[in-house]
């Protein structure tokens, strides 16, 4: 009973509604009723036909009202069908992509079709021989997130050496320091090797490995005479790192020569009796007894026991297998008496060892039979290139040691060392030959140390450089040979390329290829010259589209037409062309399908009569992005000698789906007041929404080298640098073109900076707890891998701002507000960690501090206003819990 009437009298029914929206809603009603109000409504006319006044039953067995009820359905229907359509005439209200296209086209406006994306293959070859790779040479890739193998096709050929497949470079190193006592370990810096008459420093492995230095072997440090063992050799690279036992007893300069030594032999005489007995038989047979004398001038001839020249050398045994031409270390110890001052006593003469060594070869040898002493015995005596030496003092021989030496002399040099810390140099050095590193000039690498660390970089040292770097090595053997890059790696470190244990993988047999599979050539029809605007239907969908910056618009479809063997011309549009110029245009209907269109003889010549006369060569996908799927590899689809693998180390970037709705509803308004031209900041915005890929721009004024600079903020779809750099490229063209170039432009490519949201939720045990957490996911905005982002949620990409900060109790607030929530609280917030932008491969620290205020991380290199804050299905754990009915109760 209403207010009005004290009656039992029925409210009046609002039937039927008379559509009123007030502007800017998202959705219009435009419903003159729904099921019940159709019913009530025809009830009501029933109830009041006096004719009819006795059909009092009005159940649905009737078959009168069971009509009655069908009408009311079909009227439902019907006017839920209107409303949709009636949404689907308005720009912010369609939803149906195919009704979007259709009202942006009426304004010029035409939605961008998707895009192939690009990638960098690296080639694995096997053998020796290069190998050349062909433009448009197929591959297949499965790439992480999509259902089918994306197809590629190499964009320029490429002649590919084995070398490079897969190799290293290495950090530089540091200034060769001095070799200090108590080393354990040094490196062979040189060889002496005689050519002619001629010696020289050699350097080269090939010297090295000959002399085959092993564990076991002994060096002798020239001039101090300290022997060292090894214990173990080790080559790597040119670096040959002898392992000593024990360590250095003294300090040495930045280098120290050495012999490779073998045997070790005694003077002869060394073990003579300590008395010298003399029969004397005048003037009467006596025994006389003398100390042996076990000194001996080596500058002159000795004459004492037995006679020796001053340039001969006794050995008591074993040297007889030493050859002419050898080389012995002698080293003698002189006494030398010299004056020293003792406390209290004043000074004295006092006698003491000095060693003396040098270096001596074998002129020739003879077997003899000597005396020293009372010691007779036959010896081997060497006749050396000279004097032993030229000291006039004697000298001891129990004390002198001569050294067999094996090989050539040899410069030693302490171990190398290296600088630590992040890679802020763009000089490497490469390991090989000289024919090998020339190729290197100018080429194109590829740096892998994970999915997440992989950059490119492009050698900047040439040819004539390294002819230069030839001088000082030779074309036979490797060396390590000095590379400059362009740019300085990011993310890496000098640790990633030790020289023993590397952990950067380098590809130098980079290939381009952009998305797409060759079709077989298809017939697309006859040719008509009666016919305007003749049309064909490509056989196969999706037509690829590749972004090339240099064009207008700038996709561009990879398609050729031929009409009578004659290639035509793509253009975007027919517009101003004209009557004789062999062009067409491709649009692409709602079901995904491309169509070719020729002129109609005023813009745009039309087609010459003619049977199976025009004749398309294209190729197809589009939407490719993301990293190579784990377990699976890079597919060649042709045969190609010396191919072992091909890798994917990089991720492929640039591709893209089809414009849908909810962009081309925001950017085609702004292109079409902008009628071509650049002049607002909500232009270039519009200009870079309209591209695909671009998820979120933003234009504004900003200093760049203290000059007033339009600055504009892009968030791509990967923050993939490739195609970043060609987004840069196009909005530079364009403001260079459209612009008012009344000032520089920059433009900031922004980040996702992902952070953890631990949530703790009470419900109403009445709700299901998945719907719940579904609708709280959806609530908040959370990301999740291969799904598109609706734009409502909190952490939504469309609905956040640059640098805008995220809160606690904001977070709580928007949960709250779900029916069902009861009570709910954020446990743990913060920031995840790690390198890379894939949500999936960051972390969430275990000791984080939890936070009830999220800003832009100062921490991070790019600036607050360059960073949105995003939220992945990763890093979001909530926990529901349902609570007691009488808290439900008390809460309400």
């Amino acid at each position: 009973m209403s207010d009005e009437c004290r009656n039992d009298c029925l409210d009046p029914l609002p039937f039927p509604r008379r559509p009123h929206n007030r502007p800017g809603l998202s959705r219009i009603g435009y419903r003159i009723g729904a099921y019940d109000d159709f019913r009530t409504a025809m009830l009501r006319s029933l109830d009041a036909d006096p004719l009819l006044a006795d059909w009092t039953h009005r159940a649905a067995d009737d078959p009168g009202i069971a009509l009655l009820e069908g009408a009311a359905i079909l009227g439902d229907i019907l006017t839920l069908y209107q409303e949709l359509y009636a949404n689907e005439a308005f720009l912010r209200t369609a939803r149906w992509r195919p009704s979007v296209a259709g009202l942006v086209r009426l304004a010029g406006y035409h939605l961008s079709p998707g895009l192939g994306g690009r990638a960098t293959f690296a080639f694995d070859l096997r053998g020796k021989a290069p190998v050349l790779v062909p433009a448009d040479f197929p591959l297949s890739a499965r790439l992480a997130g999509q259902e089918t193998a994306a197809d590629f096709q190499t964009s320029q050929s490429l002649t590919a050496l084995p070398h490079l497949s897969d190799f290293r470079l290495y950090r530089p190193r540091t200034v060769p320091q001095p070799i200090k006592k108590g080393l354990k370990q040094l490196e062979l810096e040189s060889v002496v090797v005689t050519q002619g008459e001629e010696e020289r420093q050699a350097r080269d492995v090939g010297t090295f490995q000959a002399l085959r230095l092993q564990a076991g072997d002994r060096l002798l440090l020239f001039p101090s005479g300290e022997i060292l063992q090894l214990t173990a050799v080790e080559q790597v690279l040119d670096r040959v790192i002898l392992t000593l036992a024990g360590s250095l007893t003294r300090d040495h300069g930045d280098t120290v020569e050495a012999f490779r030594i073998g045997r070790s032999f005694r003077h002869f005489g060394h073990n003579a009796p300590a008395l010298t007995s003399t029969l004397r038989e005048h003037p009467a047979p006596r025994l006389d007894q003398d100390k042996t004398n076990f000194l001996r001038r080596f500058d002159t001839t000795h004459s004492r026991y037995c006679t020796l020249q001053a340039n001969e050398l006794p050995l008591d045994s074993g040297a007889g297998e030493l050859p002419a031409g050898s080389s012995l270390v002698c080293q003698i110890f002189f006494h030398i008496t010299v004056t020293a001052a003792e406390p209290g006593l004043g000074e004295r003469a006092v006698t003491i060892d000095s060693p003396d060594i040098c270096l001596r070869h074998i002129a020739n040898l003879r077997a003899d039979a000597l005396s020293w002493g009372n010691l007779t015995a036959a010896v081997t005596v060497l006749t050396l290139d000279d004097n032993l030496s030229r000291s006039p003092d004697s000298g001891d021989i129990r004390k002198c040691l001569f050294h067999e030496v094996i090989g050539p002399r040899l410069t030693l040099r302490a171990p190398s060392a290296w600088e630590d810390g992040p890679l802020t140099e763009r000089t490497l050095h490469y390991w090989g030959r000289y024919d090998e590193v020339r190729p290197l000039a100018g080429r194109m690498l590829m740096l892998h140390k994970s999915a997440a660390e992989t950059c490119r970089v492009q050698v900047t040292t040439t040819q004539a450089s390294i002819d230069e770097a030839l001088a000082a090595r030779d074309t036979i053997h490797p060396w390590r040979w000095p590379i400059a890059l362009d740019n300085v790696p990011p993310g890496l470190s000098l640790a990633d390329f030790d020289e023993q244990q590397s952990r950067v993988a380098v590809f130098g047999n980079l290939v381009e290829a952009t998305q797409g599979k060759a079709q077989r050539e298809a017939v697309l029809g006859d040719g008509d010259a009666r016919a305007v605007f003749q049309s064909f239907k490509l056989p196969q969908a999706p037509l690829t589209y590749l972004l090339d910056p240099g064009a207008t618009p700038p996709e561009v479809p990879e398609l050729r037409v031929f009409v009578n063997d004659l290639l035509w011309q793509w253009v975007p549009s027919f517009f101003g062309r004209g009557p004789q110029e062999t062009i067409y245009i491709v649009r692409e209907d709602d079901t995904g399908d491309s169509w070719v269109q020729f002129g109609d003889g005023t813009t745009g010549r039309r087609l010459p009569s003619g049977l199976r006369n025009v004749v398309a060569r294209y190729r197809t996908g589009i939407a490719a992005r993301g990293t190579l799927q784990e377990g699976s590899t890079v597919q060649a689809g042709a045969p190609l000698k010396g191919l072992h693998a091909v890798r994917l180390p990089a991720t492929v970037h640039g591709g893209a789906e089809a414009e849908g709705p909810d962009n081309a509803k925001k950017a085609a308004p702004g292109k079409v007041q902008g009628l071509g031209r650049l002049v607002s900041l909500a232009d270039y915005e519009s200009e870079l929404l309209a591209l695909a890929g671009v998820r979120k721009a933003r234009a504004g004024w900003t200093l760049h080298q203290h000059v007033p600079a339009l600055g504009i903020t892009v968030l791509t779809r990967d923050n993939a640098t490739g195609e970043e750099a060609a987004l840069r490229e196009l909005l530079v063209k364009a403001h260079r073109e459209r612009g008012a170039q009344r000032f520089p432009i920059v433009v900031i490519f922004a980040v996702r900076q992902y952070i953890f949201l631990h949530l703790q939720v009470g419900h109403d045990p009445r709700y299901r707890a998945e719907q719940l957490e579904a609708t709280i996911r959806q609530t908040l905005g959370v990301a999740v891998a291969g799904a598109e982002d609706d734009g409502r949620g909190l952490f939504s990409e469309e609905r956040r701002r640059f640098g805008q900060a995220e809160y606690a109790s904001r977070i709580e607030g928007s949960v709250q507000n779900i029916a069902g929530v009861v009570w709910v609280r954020v446990s743990r917030l913060g920031f995840v960690t790690g390198n890379g932008t894939d949500p999936l491969t960051l972390q969430e620290p275990e000791d984080a501090v939890s936070l009830r205020e999220i800003l832009c991380d100062p921490a991070r290199d790019e600036a607050a206003d360059q960073v949105l804050l995003c939220l992945h299905a990763r890093h979001f754990h909530p926990v529901l819990t349902a609570v007691d009915p009488v808290e439900v109760l008390r809460h309400a």
